[in-house]
């Protein structure tokens, strides 16, 4: 819808202004269904060692939402640069990431039972590293586009599993493995897109992103 707009001039105001209504609407609507949780104990204020395992599981969490705020803010970016689209076309790159990381969710549980978490960790990492890499070398817009979708397949379930093995850390409470990890994640999903543009400034966008696509390759070896 985003990228229809855009090809069609709406004023980026206009179309801000339209989403917040829409989202608000949908916020409202949808908090009445919440689920009520009061299960949670309060953790007694007392110093937390933090498991290596859970900095391991931080790491590939800080990489992967690093990957995914420079591709929310660069793809769009990358594909009017190198390739020339229109900005309508251009939003394509993000939603093309959305539409598989949505289907790869979907069928997610199916792929862990299979696959063992550590396994699928390693796996989806050099997928989503790969269709970074393969979406910096296409020689088209569309190409590129597949190579996005790819890395959204990729990353779909990475982020999943290491939240839910922070909550499984022997002698840690899951509030405080959350944390960390979900801290970590977000920490990337700030800094990511700035340190791209720097890296980008220094060489190029296609270097920068290709960088990314080597972090989230080392997901691979931080599985372990």
């Amino acid at each position: 819808a985003g990228g229809l707009l855009a090809g069609m001039g709406v004023h980026p105001r206009v179309h801000m202004s339209g989403a917040a209504v829409v989202l608000l609407v949908v916020v409202l609507a949808s908090a009445r269904n919440l689920i009520e949780d009061h299960s949670h104990a309060p953790i007694p204020p007392a110093r937390i060692r933090i498991p290596a395992r859970v900095a391991g599981l931080a790491a590939i969490a800080f990489a992967f939402f690093r990957a995914e705020g420079a591709r929310g803010v660069w793809t769009g970016v990358c594909l009017q640069g190198s390739l020339g689209s229109g900005q309508g076309v251009a939003a394509l790159g993000y939603a093309a990431f959305s539409a598989l990381m949505v289907v790869g969710r979907m069928v997610g549980d199916g792929v862990i039972e299979r696959l063992g978490r550590r396994r699928t960790l390693e796996v989806f990492s050099i997928v989503a590293a790969i269709g970074l890499a393969a979406a910096m070398a296409a020689p088209t817009v569309w190409l590129a586009l597949a190579g996005f979708g790819l890395v959204g397949a990729g990353c779909s379930v990475i982020v999943p599993v290491c939240f839910a093995a922070a909550g499984r850390i022997p002698g840690l409470s899951k509030g405080v493995g959350m944390a960390a990890v979900t801290g970590s994640g977000y920490v990337g999903l700030l800094v990511g897109p700035p340190l791209v543009g720097f890296a980008a400034q220094a060489f190029t966008l296609k270097v920068a992103l290709v960088l990314v696509a080597g972090m989230m390759a080392m997901g691979a070896v931080l599985a372990r």
